[in-house]
């Protein structure tokens, strides 16, 4: 058996509000919290100090629609996974994450912009 600290990837579902999920980790645990609905559920990722990044996995323009009007994440993608970066476009977060400008691409100069990028493939 390994000795130190190690958890191993874990879901977490939580029935209301928990610092779990308030509180950013940094390592394979991930909170999860049921929502009525879409709007709720924009809702529940908006309740939040940071801001770094959000996927939507949809086939609804509506529902694309509303995560790029709603969501306050420095990066948004559609039908994609958040791992990983374009080198050519901004990368940072919005609110408490991040840490000074966005990094890469031109809107490094940027300083005092909020940025959002956002990815969209088809759901088929």
């Amino acid at each position: 058996m390994a000795r130190g600290a190690f958890v191993a990837p874990t879901v977490v579902e939580l029935a209301g509000d928990d610092p779990l999920w308030r509180d950013e980790l940094f390592g394979p645990v991930l909170a999860v919290r049921r929502a009525p609905d879409d709007r709720a559920a924009l809702d529940l990722v908006n309740d939040s100090v940071y801001g770094l990044s959000a996927a939507v996995f949809t086939d609804s323009l509506a529902a694309v629609s509303a995560a790029m009007e709603t969501l306050d994440v420095g990066v948004l993608h559609i039908n994609s996974e958040t791992a990983g970066a374009d080198p050519h476009v901004p990368f940072g977060g919005n609110k408490a994450s991040g840490f000074g400008p966005k990094e890469q691409g031109g809107a490094a100069r940027e300083f005092f912009t909020t940025t959002k990028t956002i990815y969209l493939r088809g759901a088929g």
